[in-house]
């Protein structure tokens, strides 16, 4: 879950990234036009009658798709399209053994905010939001001007308070920010905004997963990297730029950039930089002006900030994870095969991942792995309640 202080958002900046100098780039006040507060009904899709065991429908999870535990039971499943059967939208209470088909169809961006609120884009510019596990929605339209689309990010601060980015779709540098406060029952804006330090199109901002955007320069030939990254908690309606770290491991001059980022809301940052072979993770307490690493994988890692505190990481050879900010660390050696991909953890013991059969077949080039026969194209899912010392197929 992101930092309570989030909430505050825009209308406190200053006093969420209070301990520093920081160059800050405000928005106007948001306009009238956007307004919404529609009593449109969600759409839907014919469900998968009732609760199902994951075991007993295989077909539902073989186009893969996005998943997130959001506790160590709870966990959303959003599938893709696959052939005539369109993608839909999944929740489990128990881990993965049974599933419910929520009745929704999502189309745009998808961010789960909890165990039970969830903000869904779907056709026609809506916005749906649960509350209560997917039993039901609320639905806005979104009315953007002329000439923008999206919603190209869906950002949570909290459960009520959420951000929709739009972009133009003319590449130019400008954002249309839209933001609820009431759990998406209402959606205000827009605020315009822009890319920030960069000069470039819509899609350079990053993140978003129930933490803020950011957005770092590339680096031409024979230039040195900008050394900076700019950070929005309000859906990019306001940016905040600051240095990055820099160090004998990622030097100022080298391109490198954040792969997560969270704040406390007391001032401090963590982040986790990688410069496509090395990944460091390190916090500030001053904006960016000083940095302590806390510790580095040579060879890359995915990082998870699930708390102020709680981090895990997947490395090639092992799962990693610390329960005191990385005072102290766990290592499980990744020994299961097939090899699971994907990885996300919930806690330091519970994590989801899948096997993705087609590649295991062209990697393997004989015949595919047992979990694989029939399924050779499909993806199948995985869980461990262990750290990542053994692996399942969900549901079995």
């Amino acid at each position: 879950a992101v930092a309570a202080s989030l909430v505050l958002a825009a209308g406190a900046l200053g006093l969420a990234f209070a301990g520093g100098s920081r160059t800050i780039i405000p928005s106007p006040r948001p306009s009238a036009n956007g307004l919404t507060s529609s009593p449109t009904s969600a759409p839907s899709v014919p469900p998968v009658a009732g609760a199902f065991r994951a075991a007993d429908r295989p077909d539902v999870f073989d186009a893969g798709g996005q998943f997130e535990l959001t506790s160590a039971t709870v966990g959303w499943l959003r599938t893709y399209d696959a052939g005539s059967r369109p993608g839909g939208l999944f929740r489990t209470t128990d881990a993965g053994q049974t599933w419910t088909q929520l009745g929704v169809q999502p189309l745009g961006p998808t961010r789960f905010v909890d165990d039970t609120t969830a903000y869904v884009g779907t056709a026609d510019s809506q916005i749906l939001a649960t509350h209560d596990g997917g039993a039901t929605w609320r639905a806005s339209t979104i009315d953007p001007p002329t000439g923008a689309f999206g919603p190209w990010f869906i950002t949570a601060a909290s459960p009520d308070v959420a951000f929709a980015t739009y972009a133009r779709n003319d590449a130019s540098t400008e954002l249309l920010v839209y933001s609820t406060t009431d759990g998406g029952a209402t959606w205000g804006g827009p605020a315009h905004s822009t890319t920030a330090i960069l000069d470039a199109s819509y899609n350079k901002p990053q993140g978003g997963d129930n933490g803020p955007l950011w957005m770092t320069l590339g680096k031409a030939d024979n230039k040195p990297f900008d050394n900076r990254v700019a950070i929005s908690i309000d859906g990019g309606a306001n940016w905040s730029i600051q240095p990055l770290p820099a160090d004998s491991t990622f030097p100022a001059s080298n391109l490198k950039g954040p792969s997560t980022i969270r704040m406390d809301g007391d001032g401090r940052e963590t982040l986790a930089l990688s410069d496509g072979d090395a990944t460091g993770i390190y916090t500030t307490s001053d904006v960016g002006q000083s940095w302590t690493r806390i510790r580095t994988w040579p060879n890359g890692a995915i990082v998870e900030l699930r708390s102020d505190t709680t981090w895990t990481a997947t490395t090639p050879a092992a799962f990693w994870s610390t329960t005191d900010g990385g005072r102290t660390w766990r290592e499980t050696p990744r020994e299961t095969e097939p090899p699971v991909v994907g990885v996300t953890f919930a806690t330091p013991d519970v994590g989801w991942g899948e096997v993705v059969c087609s590649h295991r077949i062209w990697q393997t080039q004989v015949t595919p792995d047992p979990i694989c026969l029939g399924r050779a194209t499909g993806v199948v899912f995985m869980a461990t309640a262990d750290g990542g010392a053994t692996w399942q197929e969900i549901g079995q």
